[in-house]
């Protein structure tokens, strides 16, 4: 039981906010003095996380920047109907599509 109840909390610190900031494989991107922390999730799935700040009329505007940190860290393109918002506030994930070498 105690097993069982450890798991659960620890699973459930992986969607924390706090996750994201100490995950050690995580690059903060600065983009209009806000700090999204972008995470490579592997097979070319890329998550973001930051939060609306004070002047943001609407998520769409920190959308538009995890995307862009998105671009910015991976080198890649993201492909915008891949974007997953739902159920985490202030992640989204998102498939990337690199250019052919």
């Amino acid at each position: 039981m105690i097993f069982t109840a450890s798991l659960l909390l620890l699973l459930g610190c992986q969607q924390s906010p706090v996750y994201y900031h100490k995950h050690p494989a995580r690059q903060v991107v600065v983009l209009e003095g806000k700090e999204i922390s972008v995470l490579a999730l592997g097979e070319a799935r890329w998550e973001a996380f930051g939060r609306a700040g004070w002047g943001d009329s609407e998520t769409a505007e920190l959308r538009q920047r995890q995307v862009r940190a998105i671009e910015l860290v991976s080198g890649c393109r993201v492909v915008t109907d891949s974007i997953e918002t739902a159920g985490k506030p202030g992640v989204l994930t998102a498939n990337v599509q690199c250019p052919s070498t």
